[in-house]
Parts: C-alpha cells; sequence; structure tokens
C-alpha cells in the first residue's frame, strides 16, 4: 500500500483498541476535521481495494481506531529503493522540462499501474514539490509544473540528494517500510535545523543507517546484551556536559525513537546517538 505522509500520520495516531476522537486527531496534525474524514476515507478505499477490508473503523461520538483485521498485516508496504527513485525521476522529469506541459502516458511509459496507482504516485508528487513553493497541475493526460527557478533549483538539488542516498541505502539491502523511512528522515531535518548543519554523504547515511538500526534491534529485542554495558565514565559524562547542544539532540532523538516504537529505549541510546552526532565536523563541538 502507498500512503501519503499525512495518511501514514492518521495510521500513526491511532490504535487496534481505543477510539480516537476526530478533533483530537486534527488537533494533533494541524489540519480539520474535514480533512481527517477525507484522509480517513481514502485509507479505507486503498485497504478495501487491496484486502477486501476497511482499515478504519468509525462509531459516532467515539472516532476512529484500527481494525484488529491488520493486526497481523504489514500495513505499509516496503519502500523499495526502485519504487522511491521512480517517483524521484518522474519529478526530475518534469522540473527538467518546465515549463513544457508533458503527457502522463509518456511519463510513466515504461510502468504499468492502475489509475488509482497512478493517482497516488501524483499526489506524492504533488506534495513533496509543493514543499519547494512549486505546483503541480494535474490536467486531463497532461501533467506540469510551476515555479521560481531558483525554487526548481532547490528541488532539483534534493531529489538528486535523495537519489545519491537512496543508491548506498540499497546497496546495504535496507528494506525500510513507509512509516519508518518518513520518521528518520524528519529526525535527519531535526538534526541540520537545530545543529545548523547540512547533512550530506556519508554523514546522512551513517546516522539515518544507526537510528534505523535501533528501531530493527528493539523490534527484534536484540538489546538485552545493554544491560551488561558498563555506565558511562566520567570522561564520558564530562564530554557530554561540554556539548550540551549536541546532548540536547540526541536526547531529543532518543525520546523520539522511543514515541515511534511505543517502547522505553535503555538510557545508553542517547549516548551512543551522542558518539555518532559528535563525530560529524560540527564546528561548534568542545573536546
Amino acid at each position: 500500500m502507498l500512503f501519503s505522509s499525512k495518511e501514514e500520520q492518521v495510521i500513526n495516531y491511532l490504535n487496534f483498541y481505543d477510539f480516537v476522537a476526530a478533533n483530537e486527531i486534527s488537533d494533533k496534525l494541524l489540519v480539520s476535521s474535514k480533512t481527517i474524514y477525507r484522509l480517513v476515507k481514502k485509507i479505507n478505499e486503498i485497504t478495501k481495494d487491496q484486502y477486501g477490508e476497511r482499515m478504519i473503523e468509525s462509531e459516532t461520538g467515539k472516532g476512529y481506531k484500527i481494525n484488529k483485521f491488520y493486526i497481523d498485516k504489514n500495513i505499509y508496504s516496503i519502500v523499495t529503493i526502485k519504487e522511491e527513485n521512480f517517483l524521484l525521476e518522474t519529478m526530475l522529469t518534469l522540473l527538467f522540462q518546465h515549463p513544457k506541459k508533458l503527457r502522463k502516458n509518456h511519463i510513466f511509459c515504461d510502468s504499468y499501474m492502475s489509475e488509482s496507482t497512478e493517482e497516488r504516485r501524483i499526489r506524492s508528487i504533488i506534495e513533496y514539490l509543493n514543499e519547494f513553493n512549486i505546483d503541480v497541475y494535474n490536467m486531463h493526460n497532461l501533467l506540469y509544473v510551476k515555479g521560481e527557478e531558483i525554487d526548481n533549483r532547490r528541488a532539483i538539488n534534493s531529489i538528486l540528494l535523495t537519489i545519491n542516498k537512496n543508491q548506498v541505502l540499497g546497496d546495504l539491502g535496507l528494506d525500510i517500510n513507509a512509516s519508518d523511512k518518513h520518521f528518520l528522515d524528519k529526525q535527519i531535518s531535526l538534526i541540520e535545523e537545530n545543529l545548523g548543519v547540512n547533512l550530506y554523504y556519508p554523514y546522512d547515511v551513517s546516522i539515518f543507517t544507526h537510528l534505523y538500526m535501533v528501531l530493527k534491534r528493539y523490534r527484534e529485542g536484540r538489546v538485552n546484551q545493554l544491560e551488561n554495558q558498563d555506565a558511562l565514565d566520567e570522561e564520558e559524562k564530562n564530554k557530554m556536559n561540554r556539548n550540551k547542544e549536541i546532548k540536547t539532540i540526541a536526547d531529543i532523538l532518543t525520546r523520539n525513537l522511543s514515541k515511534h516504537l511505543c517502547y522505553d529505549l535503555h538510557e545508553l541510546e542517547s549516548f551512543f546517538i551522542f558518539q555518532n552526532l559528535y563525530s560529524l565536523n560540527i564546528e561548534k563541538k568542545s573536546t
């Protein structure tokens, strides 16, 4: 299944057992209750089509919860590098051909897909390029973009960097679901914003894979050995205290991982993340 990031956020906020009110979800995601209704409707259309069961149940006065039919299902499709690169390369085609209007059967000529799949992919393209103030027009059999040259170049640069990172992740053989990839990309952005750095290869991949392995190992229950790990020594504690900005980000990332997993992480995880961040070429760090 291929969901937009907003649809993923709705699913992430729900659970299998307790109803969640629509206004609570809308407040959390900063959208209207009507938008939540439309997102739920679209999610149910996608899941009904694929599995014959609606994913999200609703009850008047109570809200929404996830259908227990999906409790043993892989809710998110695996985000293959090929799949994501297809979308990225499609966006590059649109941007390089700007302001030309391209026929959709020309853009998607090498890929058989249903109309609903094509529609969802186009929606993903619209959502991605909107982040760069670029409008995407989907009219009849035509697809094209409109935006300032500087914004087009920013988008092209970002897409090329992502394709490069995907190639490396693909070589590492990582199978990452859509929810995790969206979450991990947000953590990379958080690091960049708070530390005032731009993470390029190999640093972005190093941190991305570190955080991914934390998710994977906790889900598979392979963290018992941390109980036998020695506590931090004074030198390690002092290094963290001398680099409070990096320590703060490490603590935030640890909390975010814990929330995403719905599981308390070992206290040493924050230090391991701190070490990874400290290895970056950050001018403000203190030895």
